[in-house]
């Protein structure tokens, strides 16, 4: 899939993808933010995405007119049938779940994408069309398999879905402390705003506006402890728009204005 735009900046787009996919950044930058970290993919480069949710943005790069990048699907049955007849059972993938793998570009890559530029670009013949696609998808995963991030293809390609609440520890860990939305918290989840904190309340035994409240405070105060950051700094880390506001909670959860306790530090 060719996908281009003359748009400067595309932000937040919350996006539901059901294939995995390679994705290639011809002109300008993507950043992914998963359940679990968030990723940029900037010109030239590659990225292997598991299917789930995702906040997407996309920005230009400094000289473009036009942001460009390539999308190729995987469906399900291909990636089960590449891993049960053609990957060696050797215990090559990571333990740890990958929702995104970046991928170094190699010169059999490029040779690979230039043929699927080219192809995109010709006259489709219908008769030959889908089988010649599902032997370009097989040549992309061997392809993929020979680069030195083949551990985290696996991963990306293997890993099930975690249980609920696995999930949603692993979510809210990763993004307590950005600017990050409580209806962008239960997309990345795939629940409903009314459904996920519900949920959280289930796991985590508060609501999740004072766990992610309490975390960015704790966060906080380390950072005035151990580091040179001023108020002002460490409000901005950890997500307060208004240092005011960072403040007056500060002092109400410890019982210490920011300001005096990095005077005492």
């Amino acid at each position: 899939m060719d996908y281009r735009h003359n748009l400067n900046t595309v932000k937040d787009i919350q996006l539901s993808i059901e294939q995995t996919f390679l994705l290639y950044v011809v002109k300008g930058t993507v950043k992914l933010v998963s359940p679990d970290e968030s990723w940029e993919v900037p010109s030239n480069h590659l990225a292997l995405v598991r299917k789930g949710s995702y906040i997407m943005s996309e920005t230009l790069s400094d000289g473009d007119s036009q942001f460009s990048a390539f999308l190729f699907f995987l469906s399900d049955p291909m990636v089960e049938e590449f891993l049960n007849t053609t990957v060696p059972k050797d215990g090559t993938i990571e333990t740890r779940r990958k929702y995104v793998c970046p991928i170094g570009y190699t010169n059999e890559l490029n040779l690979y994408l230039e043929s699927i530029i080219l192809l995109l670009s010709g006259e489709k013949k219908a008769y030959s069309e889908e089988a010649l696609l599902q032997v370009k998808a097989r040549e992309l995963l061997l392809l993929m398999m020979q680069t030195d991030e083949a551990k985290g293809v696996m991963s990306v390609l293997s890993h099930s879905s975690d249980n609920e609440e696995a999930r949603m520890r692993r979510v809210m860990n990763q993004n307590c402390t950005s600017a990050i939305t409580l209806e962008e918290l239960a997309f990345l989840n795939n629940m409903s705003i009314s459904n996920f904190k519900r949920k959280f309340s289930k796991y985590f035994g508060v609501s999740p506006g004072k766990w992610i409240k309490d975390k960015k405070l704790d966060r906080g105060r380390h950072l005035l402890e151990t580091t040179d950051r001023t108020v002002l700094e460490v409000a901005l880390a950890i997500g307060y728009k208004s240092p005011s506001h960072f403040i007056k909670e500060f002092k109400s959860r410890f019982g210490i204005s920011p300001a005096q306790l990095k005077f005492r530090s």
